[in-house]
């Protein structure tokens, strides 16, 4: 018996799981913008946790950057399917992705980004996602927030998982 049968949908995270973002890309998208309004940018570490963060908006706050000015730049020149295409690249393993889906199973992704790059970045990732995709922040949501997880789960009308495990 297959050990995983009782799962029916799996939902994947979209930057840093199934699509790589080198530090180039992430560093660059933020001292662009920074420099842009006048700031110096932070340290390459603090750009690349600010990337990874689920409190961006805050963080730059605190530093003092016009996060409204500092989104709509981001957005106009970061969206670009170009440009996602040159800096969004898929991890080897996401074949896995088609296997569950070509073995009858549920596949999604949910993210923090914006729905519309998000949806570039998963068609590069595997085509089997379609636009079963879901970000967090067009609800109103942070990850890891289970209610838009919880709607991927419904719109799926998907098994709740009835195993239980024994805590050690």
């Amino acid at each position: 018996m297959n050990p995983l049968s009782h799962i029916d949908t799996w939902i994947f995270d979209v930057n840093g799981t199934i699509i790589f973002n080198p530090p180039y890309y992430t560093i660059a998208s933020y001292r662009h913008i920074f420099l842009q309004q006048g700031h110096l940018p932070p340290d390459n570490k603090t750009l690349r946790q600010l990337w990874f963060s689920n409190s961006r908006s805050e963080t730059m706050k605190a530093m003092g950057i016009d996060t409204d000015r500092y989104w709509t730049e981001y957005n106009s020149v970061y969206n670009a399917e170009e440009m996602l295409k040159l800096s969004s690249f898929p991890y080897d393993d996401n074949e896995v992705i088609g296997e569950l889906a070509r073995s009858g199973n549920n596949v999604a992704a949910l993210t923090q980004a914006p729905l519309d790059r998000a949806l570039i970045e998963a068609r590069i990732a595997s085509p089997f996602l379609g636009g079963n995709i879901v970000s967090a922040s067009e609800l109103g949501l942070q990850k890891p927030d289970p209610r838009s997880l919880l709607g991927l789960i419904q719109r799926f009308n998907s098994r709740k998982n009835s195993i239980n495990r024994k805590r050690r």
